[in-house]
């Protein structure tokens, strides 16, 4: 309304004219208190949950690790605030706290992480500490933001090439906030301490079985991390870490995958062993194409090459013979042992049976040594890279390089 304009031929006083807000200058100045201001003698805090979720039932809360903590006079829940209020008209239903529901946009990737890790909907709800129902829920909602499918279910459930970018996002933030807690407790709320980290990495069944887990507890004793192993042959966990799956991977592959670096790690050394007996029975004339087409081999799966590796290097050629699958090192040595069949073993893990005599060699000296590196993504992770410290000083030890 211009500033002429009149009210029934009155001049307007208020209407158009220039007026400084009566309480301006003290908040100019800092002199004004605001709720934070105020500190009053034996005053409490309240420190407030909010909900991850984007819409969900409560169905509990269980407030019994709050109140234990030090300093904790009283827990109060929705239960305990029943009554609505609201200062608008339009707000009368509203609660302090909600009572039976809430709603929240948050964020579901934890979620997928979560269920590529535990393999089911119902275990990652219990390590999420949600229902089966709500981990579905916050799924669809990520899927239909993204527009793909993320999780392939199934038993277990799986990720897609997509979903397998997001876990690893997870892990590599999970890494990353450690750290930051690790170096600045205060950062971490009061009483948390963000639970443990999980590292995913890919290692061969025989370095699992020989040095890997005292690189395991060289790492743990200072990380407060899990280790969740993929495992497969050395010939192929460089895949897991090529799809993402994992942050790095003992391989036989010394070529970097790209934005991996690859440490050299030293050779494990094979030996073909058997039982004394089982060599005399068919081996007594030594080792022939012939004798080896007539006895029985030890194979850990069908990737497993090992052993015809071996023959190629004595025969001069391939050679078919009868297998025995077992996809376990120790049912290897087991089976060596009683006779069951010959098969290459790492020389650390059969080197006291080598000594007593109870295996031996089907042709000493003609080992096979497998280079073993240890690659890893190059992004700047101190968790990361004091697992590669752990991992490279333990295996160069164990493999005798150092």
């Amino acid at each position: 309304m211009p500033n002429d304009q009149s009210n029934n031929g009155k001049p307007l006083n208020v209407v158009g004219k220039p007026f400084r807000k009566v309480d301006a200058r003290a908040k100019c100045i800092g002199q004004t208190k605001f709720a934070d201001d105020i500190f009053l003698p034996r005053m409490l805090y309240c420190k407030i949950l909010r909900t991850h979720l984007p819409h969900a039932l409560i169905k509990n809360i269980d407030v019994s690790k709050a109140a234990a903590l030090p300093g904790v006079l009283a827990v109060i829940t929705g239960k305990d605030l029943p009554i609505p209020y609201g200062i608008l008209p339009v707000s009368q239903d509203e609660h302090a706290l909600c009572i039976d529901k809430v709603r929240f946009i948050g964020d579901p990737v934890a979620a997928v992480a979560a269920i590529v890790r535990e393999g089911s909907f119902e275990r990652a709800s219990r390590a999420l500490n949600v229902t089966p129902s709500a981990v579905s829920q916050r799924v669809k909602q990520l899927e239909e933001r993204l527009g793909c499918v993320l999780i392939v279910r199934g038993q277990p459930c799986t990720a897609t090439e997509t979903g397998r970018l997001l876990c690893r996002h997870v892990e590599q933030v999970g890494m990353l906030e450690q750290d930051l807690r690790t170096a600045l407790p205060r950062v971490a709320p009061s009483g948390q301490d963000g639970g443990r980290v999980t590292l995913r990495v890919a290692v061969n069944a025989d370095s699992l079985g020989t040095w890997f887990i005292g690189a395991m507890t060289v790492f743990l004793n200072g990380d407060r991390a899990l280790l969740d192993i993929a495992l497969d042959d050395q010939e192929y966990t460089l895949d897991w870490l090529r799809s993402g799956e994992v942050q790095a991977a003992v391989t036989a592959n010394s070529r970097p995958v790209q934005g991996c670096d690859s440490v050299a790690l030293g050779k494990l050394r094979y030996a073909a062993v058997a039982s004394p007996e089982y060599v005399r029975r068919y081996f007594p004339r030594g080792v022939t194409a012939a004798a080896l087409a007539e006895a029985p081999s030890l194979n850990f799966d069908r990737k497993d090459r090992l052993q015809a590796r071996w023959i190629r290097g004595v025969c001069r050629r391939d050679v078919d013979v009868p297998v025995h699958w077992l996809p376990s090192i120790q049912a290897f040595v087991d089976a060596g042992l009683a006779g069951i069949g010959w098969g290459m073993n790492p020389v650390p893990l059969v080197q006291a049976q080598l000594r007593t005599g109870a295996l031996v060699e089907l042709a000493p000296g003609r080992t096979l040594s497998v280079p073993l590196n240890w690659q890893h993504t190059r992004l700047q992770m101190p968790m990361l890279a004091r697992l590669t410290r752990a991992v490279v000083s333990t295996a160069r030890r164990a493999l005798g390089t150092d």
